[in-house]
C-alpha cells in the first residue's frame, strides 16, 4: 500500500518535472513551446519560481527514488 502510494507520487513527480523543464527556456531564451520568451509570456520573475520549482521537483525526485528503493530492499527479506 505504501509502496504504491509513493510509485504513485514519484510518477507524477517525474512528469511534472519533465513538463517544467521543457518550459523553461535555454540558453537563447526561448522555450521548446513557440520558441517565445517565458519572460515575456509568463511575467517577469517566471525564471526565478521555475528556478526554485524545478530544484523542488529534483528534491522530491530524489527522496521518492530513495524511499522506492528502500522499501523494494526490505520487501525482499
Amino acid at each position: 500500500m505504501l509502496y504504491k502510494l509513493i510509485l504513485t507520487i514519484h510518477i507524477i513527480v517525474c512528469i511534472l518535472l519533465i513538463l517544467v523543464v521543457i518550459i523553461q527556456p535555454g540558453e537563447d531564451n526561448m522555450s521548446l513551446f513557440g520558441g517565445a520568451s517565458t519572460t515575456s509570456v509568463f511575467g517577469t520573475e517566471t525564471q526565478d519560481v521555475l528556478t526554485k520549482f524545478t530544484a523542488t521537483l529534483g528534491g522530491l525526485f530524489l527522496i521518492t527514488s530513495l524511499l522506492l528503493a528502500i522499501l523494494k530492499y526490505q520487501s525482499m527479506f
